[in-house]
Order: structure tokens, then C-alpha cells, then sequence
């Protein structure tokens, strides 16, 4: 990983407040390695548009993402 890379992993990390050693932090990694792939501005962009909180919307948002992804 970049110096950038681990900011951009960080930042993320903050603001879904993704507690890495969580049960659930498998998936939550990979919804960061989506997030890398789709770009972050866009994905936060996307999360204010639908005004989703992100630690209650989790698994309405990474399908949403995958079909972003995809275009």
C-alpha cells in the first residue's frame, strides 16, 4: 500500500467508523476495496445524494455499489 493509499484506507475508515476488529469487519473490508475501485469522492458524493448513515444503510449501500461499479 501507498502513503495515499493508507490515508485514503484511513479517512474511510473514520468516517464509516469501521472498528476493523469487529466480528463484521470482513465485509466492511471488502466494501473499502470497493470503495477504492469506484473512487472516494464519487462514493461520498453518492452516500450524501442518498443520504444514507452508513453504519445503519451497510448492506443497502454494497450492492449499490457493485451495480456503480459495473458502469
Amino acid at each position: 500500500m501507498t502513503i495515499d493509499n493508507i490515508l485514503k484506507f484511513t479517512i474511510i475508515c473514520n468516517l464509516l467508523e469501521i472498528d476493523l476488529n469487529a466480528e463484521d469487519s470482513f465485509n466492511k473490508r471488502l466494501l473499502i476495496q470497493k470503495i477504492f475501485g469506484f473512487g472516494i469522492i464519487k462514493f461520498l458524493i453518492y452516500i450524501k445524494k442518498e443520504n444514507c448513515d452508513l453504519r445503519r444503510d451497510f448492506l443497502k449501500v454494497e450492492p449499490k455499489i457493485d451495480e456503480l461499479l459495473r458502469k
